[in-house]
């Protein structure tokens, strides 16, 4: 059902893993509200607070795999979702 909405009823679902192509495809599709969202992330980004990411032994990642499964599924299509409107955008202006 989430796969779905995302589908029908979102323009973007970005992901921070990636900000510049989250970003980009943000300034293409919605460039009311994100014109220059790239060059003020990147302005401003070393004044985000830093996560500190600390080592995850492998048996605890795979643990916590298979009790996410669904939500990892969900991200992945997330994913996959924004790098289809991405590639699509560089598709486009490959063609001008």
């Amino acid at each position: 059902m989430a796969k779905y909405h995302v589908e029908t009823e979102y323009a973007i679902v970005g992901t921070w893993d990636q900000p510049n192509i989250t970003l980009t495809v943000l300034e293409k599709y919605l460039p009311r509200y994100f014109n220059h969202a790239r060059k003020l992330y990147n302005l401003h980004k070393q004044s985000f607070p830093r996560l500190h990411r600390h080592a995850v032994d492998a048996d605890v990642k795979a643990l916590v795999m298979r009790n996410l499964t669904h939500e990892y599924d969900f991200y992945n299509f997330c994913k996959r979702h924004l790098y289809k409107q991405y590639l699509a955008l560089q598709l486009e202006s490959n063609l001008r």
